[in-house]
């Protein structure tokens, strides 16, 4: 209950990375909740004057950071901001990534790589053999190139996806992770990004028989169970409390899973 009543502690960004046009990454320390949040977890993002935002953690170390796609109002104020300035958080909240697999698939589309660092430095604490898909618009929208880079040199397979092939290989994350779910062999899948794409990666990896974990996105509110707001039909899962990950067992279940998202006022509408 103590995490349920947490005020935002206000933080000062130590640094900022300009990860592609629309998308800013975001150092700061607050040593409290880097010591305590495993992967897959998510802040609460106070813009004071504007509006409190769900953000995915992307890396604990050496300090916690978050990266944001400037999509509205409080986005845009977050990216106006500069070294120095500060934001309130709390948090970690929800139900982050189970580590599993020798041989896992971690895919994403464009700003669903944000929790994929955090993850991938966590199975890379033992040996392990490690494929990353990261997908994209066009070039200027891969997120993490320069991370996936340094991935690629430590042994890690990079795979990047756009859909006007600009960069990579051409065409949708989804259709070339199913792909290689075809002809190579994983044994668990991550993934984060647009809900149809994690729908068609949940169909291929249900057929194949290897079991997913995916992270979804819903509009949240509290972020700690209590509006009920990102609830998730027929089971009543809130996205913030027993998500944002769920695995395929839990997916199966889902009827809003790849058909519906609500709106601000709780509308179901078609994604």
């Amino acid at each position: 209950m103590q995490q349920q009543i947490n005020r935002p502690q206000m933080v000062r960004i130590s640094k900022i990375e300009v990860e592609t046009p629309h998308i800013k990454t975001f150092h700061f320390n607050l040593p409290q909740i880097k010591d305590t949040a495993t992967p897959g977890q998510f802040l609460m993002i106070w813009i004071p004057k504007v509006d409190e935002i769900p953000i995915s953690i992307s890396e604990v170390e050496p300090d916690l950071a978050i990266s944001v796609k400037n999509l509205g109002e409080a986005t845009g104020a977050l990216h106006s901001m500069v070294t120095g300035d500060r934001f309130g958080v709390r948090g970690p909240y929800g139900n982050g990534f189970a580590i599993k697999g020798e041989a896992p698939l971690i895919v994403g589309g464009g700003i669903g790589m944000a929790p994929f660092p955090f993850l991938i430095r966590e199975l890379q604490k033992k040996p392990r053999k490690i494929t990353i898909i990261s997908g994209a618009r066009t070039k200027n929208e891969v997120l993490y190139e320069n991370k996936l880079q340094k991935f690629s040199k430590k042994g890690l397979k990079i795979i990047i996806t756009t859909d006007d092939g600009s960069l990579g290989e051409k065409g949708y994350a989804s259709t070339i992770a199913t792909r290689y779910l075809q002809t190579e062999h994983y044994d668990h899948v991550y993934t984060c990004g647009p809900e149809p794409m994690i729908q068609d990666l949940f169909e291929a990896t249900e057929k194949l028989k290897i079991p997913m974990q995916a992270s979804l996105e819903r509009f949240m509110k509290c972020g700690v169970g209590l509006c009920g707001q990102c609830c998730l039909d027929p089971l009543g899962y809130r996205t913030c409390l027993e998500g944002p990950v769920f695995h395929s067992e839990i997916l199966r279940k889902i009827s809003d899973f790849g058909k519906y998202r609500r709106d601000p006022s709780g509308q179901k509408i078609f994604l």
